[in-house]
């Protein structure tokens, strides 16, 4: 079974306190046709990702943290979860994709910042165009959480390919392009190979006072791994969709 390790980001359903110690960068986003709003808070390697009114992701890259809280159902998620050993099996190491990211040069402003923008390609196949901005890169300190989080999804996904996972080239692909967001600047665009707009950051604000809380896991609550999830979605006992978080949050195409 393929895992997909995208993130989730969406409207907070209460206005952040402005009264707590913590001061973030807080990033709005839109996804897909619909034009479906997201919204992501980051400060000093931590993020919580949000699109659902209720429920949101925890990622903490240093904890090794990567989790989905269902505050009605009082579950957490392990996203990260590493796969059952009995799914183990022997495997041939896929060949790995050939892929390419070519800098197209300056692309348009987005939401007040400079951008240059990228075509990734993987086996000589167009799989996407980025625009990618170190200006909001370097104002938002995001630095720190994209380098963090392109780890934590690495050894996930490692971790699903020992067990024979299969990934398709494009996918190889943005696992390159995820691992240079911290070099090339945050993902501010990101428009499929046939034109249609997968994400875009629409908004990022920078020393914004978040509760305390924000970061926090909620104690008491039920922890499920990934795969127990799925299960429990399959079995109709939760009454939650999976989340599928967007492959391009800033910071991942």
């Amino acid at each position: 079974m393929r895992i997909a390790i995208h993130l989730s980001f969406g409207v907070l359903g209460a206005a952040l306190l402005m009264n707590a110690a913590t001061a973030a960068t807080v990033i709005r986003m839109e996804a897909g046709p619909n034009g479906a709003r997201s919204l992501m808070t980051v400060e000093k390697g931590k993020a919580r990702m949000q699109s659902e009114p209720q429920n949101y992701i925890l990622i903490d890259p240093s904890a090794d943290q990567y989790l989905y809280i269902l505050p009605e159902a009082r579950q957490t998620v392990t996203m990260n979860s590493k796969p059952p050993i009995e799914a183990a099996q022997p495997v041939k190491a896929a060949k790995p994709a050939t892929v390419k990211l070519v800098n197209k040069g300056t692309g348009p402003k987005i939401a007040g910042f400079a951008t240059q923008r990228y075509q990734l390609f993987a086996n000589g196949k167009l799989c996407l165009n980025t625009y990618l901005s170190r200006e909001a890169l370097q104002r938002g300190e995001l630095k720190d959480f994209l380098a963090g989080f392109h780890q934590l999804h690495a050894k996930q996904k490692q971790q699903y390919r020992a067990i024979g996972t299969q990934y398709a080239p494009c996918d190889d692909a943005q696992e390159t392009l995820m691992g240079r967001y911290a070099e090339l600047g945050l993902a501010m665009r990101t428009v499929d190979a046939d034109g249609s707009l997968r994400q875009e950051v629409v908004s990022m604000e920078t020393g914004i006072k978040v509760n305390d809380d924000t970061f926090q896991v909620p104690e008491g609550f039920k922890q499920l791994t990934h795969e127990e999830f799925l299960r429990q979605l399959e079995g109709g006992t939760g009454g939650k969709q999976e989340p599928t978080p967007a492959a391009d949050k800033p910071g991942k195409s």
